[in-house]
């Protein structure tokens, strides 16, 4: 009767919140995982830069470098803004991107270690020789 189909009612809606409010922290946690993700391939991506470089001797991997040092930021800084919306206090963002500077830091003095290498005559040639692309 009336009682019956107003504790069905009131059970429905209490159902419907719990739903959407699972949903949504639901959405929240695809966004950090992506955030997550988005980040470690960034890593990834720069570890291969640095590598390429070191290898190759070419500043095309060190300017591809900083080009993934800019977009790492940016995704470190998404996603603490995602934490920020879930009311999460996490400061590993923040952490991350000073290991980030001294990162850049250090690789900085081996690419001008190297440019210093190479400002012997013949190093120079071959490298401007690189640079031509051919």
């Amino acid at each position: 009767t009336y009682n019956q189909l107003y504790d069905s009612t009131v059970g429905m809606i209490i159902m419907l919140v719990l739903l959407n409010y699972t949903s949504a922290s639901l959405q929240h946690d695809i966004k950090l995982t992506q955030d997550i993700g988005k980040i470690n391939e960034d890593v990834l991506q720069l570890r291969r830069h640095e590598k390429d470089f070191l290898a190759y001797k070419d500043l095309t991997y060190a300017d591809s470098f900083n080009a993934t040092i800019k977009i790492l930021n940016n995704n470190l800084q998404h996603l603490e803004n995602n934490l920020i919306e879930i009311n999460s206090n996490g400061t590993e963002p923040q952490q991350l991107q000073s290991i980030l500077r001294k990162y850049q830091q250090r690789f900085q003095e081996v690419v001008n270690t190297q440019k210093n290498h190479w400002s012997y005559p013949n190093k120079r040639f071959i490298w401007q020789f690189k640079k031509c692309g051919t």
